[in-house]
């Protein structure tokens, strides 16, 4: 919608400027609540991916493997893949105890992915 459609309509100019005024406002609104929609399912993908490499690696307690990731680190990194490989081998090594003795890991980091011909679907948390 543009001020020349609406006096194209009739409409004078000062309410053809209400209108825009108000149209804009609820496109602004809009655009924030699709930018809201979008964290939230970053925040939904990147949870499930991080319950999956738990559980790929044998831990006893998701939550409480989880609350040593650093969860800021994992949403501002370039590649969140490798920083949430990194810090998982990381908790692994250091809280051997969150995880299953004698566990085989199921690796699905970029070389198992690549193997099986599927990509890590990070998009991004923003």
């Amino acid at each position: 919608m543009n001020m020349e459609f609406l006096t194209g309509l009739g409409l004078d100019d000062e309410t053809a400027g209400k209108i825009m005024a108000e149209h804009q406002a609820a496109v602004q609104e809009l655009e924030g609540r699709l930018n809201d929609r979008d964290r939230e399912m970053d925040e939904l993908r990147l949870g499930g991916d991080i319950d999956r490499e738990l559980t790929g690696l044998g831990a006893r307690n998701l939550r409480a493997a989880r609350a040593l990731l650093d969860m800021e680190a994992l949403r501002v990194s370039d590649d969140r893949e490798a920083e949430l490989l990194r810090q998982l081998e990381e908790i692994r090594r250091e809280n051997g105890y969150l995880f299953r003795e004698g566990h085989t890991p199921v690796v699905s980091g970029p070389t198992a992915r690549a193997e099986k011909g599927f990509g890590f679907r990070f998009t991004g948390v923003r």
